[in-house]
């Protein structure tokens, strides 16, 4: 099962919340070595923004733990390709069997129908599809500690300028 850390962004009805996710390394995980030939957008400043079943009941700020079931993957492989390939050999098998034979018709007849039961029924699985929130790293207290610890150590105010800068306030 995928794990990713995340930054829980807004809650969202039905018990979903949206979340970023910004990658460790830019590359694809667990297939690095193809990472440099496959994937030409990915920077040290990717995020990727989507839904996430909240299972945790995280707030928004908080750094969550986000997993996704490999057999989603299985399942949405096997519904898109799996069904349309089974609907063109049924349409050859059934064309095949007519008198008229007529498998120029049935073939992308059957694939097209098993096309369309493909996203009827990936549709009504798109919720099992979704990322977990797992559980709560860090609250939104905790990250927000950390963060003025930081900017105080490195003689920043938590606006992001030296300690004592008054030039943001003097634009308003």
């Amino acid at each position: 099962m995928a794990q990713y850390g995340a930054t829980v962004t807004g809650l969202l009805p039905n018990g979903r919340a949206e979340i970023v996710i910004r990658p460790d390394r830019p590359d694809i995980p667990h297939a690095s070595e193809i990472a440099g030939r496959v994937c030409h957008c990915a920077t040290e400043n990717s995020i990727v923004r989507t839904e996430a079943l909240n299972l945790a009941g995280a707030s928004p700020g908080d750094w969550v733990s986000v997993s996704r079931k490999r057999s989603s993957v299985v399942k949405n492989v096997m519904v898109l390709v799996g069904f349309p390939c089974a609907g063109s050999m049924a349409g050859g098998i059934l064309g095949a069997s007519m008198e008229s034979g007529n498998l120029a018709i049935f073939v992308p007849a059957g694939a097209l129908l098993g096309f369309l039961l493909g996203i009827w029924f990936y549709r009504r699985w798109s919720d099992e599809n979704m990322p977990v929130i797992d559980s709560i790293i860090k609250t939104r207290d905790e990250v927000a500690a950390i963060f003025a610890a930081r900017s105080g150590a490195e003689g920043k105010g938590p606006s992001g300028c030296q300690v004592g800068c008054d030039r943001c306030a003097s634009m308003l």
